[in-house]
């Protein structure tokens, strides 16, 4: 599992820019729909563009697409940018200073402010190769990065280490922009007074960052509370964070659902689902490895990559009412429910962030699954879920050498106001090293 595997992100490899374009029709996929392939990754040798991204984008506002990938100059990854006309950029690549202290292989989706400076982290590097939180900003030439934050800079890395994903803030669902200076919220996969990862706050204070932790996973018997974080949070209108571990919760060590509440000393968690808490066939789903998203209403919604109703267990959508411990959980769709053989159809292996619009409906990407018919475990999917009705909307890796990518790896999609899907998939595309796609529907 490869969002669990974090050295996976230290992998090394070989993919440029491309604009292909693939229609949907005819790999049993929705025919109204058409996929277009917007960069693909390592035309040279040294890969200064990147390989193998896999992660989510940002979009802000103007149409511009952000995100990170492996590779680039010193093979520790980069962040890049598609402009809206569709210039690929590479805006800065990690590993540049000595030491690494800019950090190295940049994990998550970046945010961004109003005044275009970008926000994320790195798994690792930094002034105490625990990873680091930086900022880096547009200037007349070109862009400079700024460490806000590095890990283990406390004594036994009480601090956190290794943030596996990216940061948030208050009012991140509602499009709106960072403004700069308020808290930002993110986990570190590692580290904490239990070794098991840790919950942050940074906060500004006479213009420094001061980094805060307000959970310690592990922190209960059998790490009922969740360990090792590995997906970003989400903060709702009232200032409660909920997040996913993809193990720990007790029992059968599976993943929970969290809430991190506001008290007047610190946050309170609350563990507000344990998945497959008796063990067995683990209908409910596990190992939730990716962020929530909140509807109107304030259900939660995410992916488990494993387990749920089908027999092969090809991972679910799983739906949360917050309502504190125990709180209700249904399965909204199991995967693996159309097959052919051994083959699953609709997909399998759910991952990265979901996205709602307006209506309420969701969409994402399964790992595996789609079309066999390049041989393998199916080079993945698209799909869009409406009430309990999922419907594929693309099946990668449906031409011999997966021209239009394959395995779109923890990527999830980002909707514009128009409807259409932009995503990145891990391989395939013209130099078989990833790409980043737009669907249009």
């Amino acid at each position: 599992m490869r969002r669990t595997d974090l050295a996976r992100a230290l992998m090394a490899g070989a993919g440029a820019m491309a604009l292909l374009a693939f229609s949907s029709a005819g790999n049993g996929a929705d025919a109204a729909v058409t996929l277009k392939t917007l960069h693909s990754f390592c035309k040279g040798s040294v890969c200064k563009d990147g390989l193998n991204p896999e992660n989510a984008l940002l979009r802000d506002a103007g149409g511009n697409l952000y995100g990170t990938s492996q590779g680039g100059k010193a093979g520790q990854g980069v962040l890049f940018r598609i402009t809206a006309s569709g210039e690929f950029q590479t805006l800065h690549s990690f590993c540049s200073a000595k030491n690494c202290a800019d950090g190295a292989t940049p994990m998550g989706a970046p945010i961004i402010d109003g005044d275009g400076n970008l926000y994320g982290v790195t798994l690792g590097g930094g002034r105490n190769g625990g990873g680091t939180v930086y900022e880096l900003s547009p200037t007349d030439k070109s862009w400079k990065l700024h460490t806000l934050y590095d890990f283990c800079s406390a004594s036994g890395c009480s601090d956190g280490s290794g943030p596996a994903a990216g940061l948030t803030y208050a009012g991140a669902q509602t499009g709106v922009p960072y403004d700069g200076s308020s808290p930002l919220f993110g986990t570190t996969a590692d580290g904490g007074a239990n070794g098991m990862g840790v919950a942050y706050e940074l906060t500004v204070k006479k213009g420094v960052r001061k980094e805060t932790v307000i959970h310690d996973f592990c922190s209960q018997s059998g790490c009922a509370d969740g360990e090792n974080p590995a997906a970003a949070m989400i903060v709702d209108a009232n200032g409660h964070l909920f997040g996913t571990t993809p193990h720990g919760g007790g029992g059968s060590s599976l993943g929970v659902v969290f809430e991190l509440s506001k008290q007047s000393k610190g946050y309170a968690e609350t563990v507000l689902y344990t998945f497959c808490p008796t063990g067995g066939a683990c209908s409910d789903g596990q190992i939730p490895d990716g962020p929530l998203v909140q509807d109107a209403q304030g259900n939660l919604f995410g992916t488990a990559f494993a387990g749920g109703p089908t027999s092969v267990g090809g991972g679910a959508i799983f739906k949360v009412v917050p309502q504190g411990t125990d709180s209700n959980e249904t399965v909204v769709y199991g995967f693996c429910s159309q097959t052919s053989g051994s083959e699953c159809l609709d997909g399998t292996g759910p991952t990265g962030p979901l996205a709602i619009d307006d209506a309420g409906d969701l969409f994402g990407t399964t790992e595996a699954g789609g079309d066999y018919s390049q041989g393998g475990s199916g080079g993945g999917t698209i799909f869009e879920i409406t009430g309990a009705t999922q419907k594929v909307l693309h099946k990668f890796c449906a031409k011999a050498s997966c021209p239009d990518g394959s395995s779109p790896f923890n990527s999830g999609v980002v909707i514009d106001g128009s409807g259409d899907l932009y995503g990145t998939t891990y391989a395939g595309g013209r130099y078989a090293n990833g790409t980043v796609f737009k669907l249009a529907r």
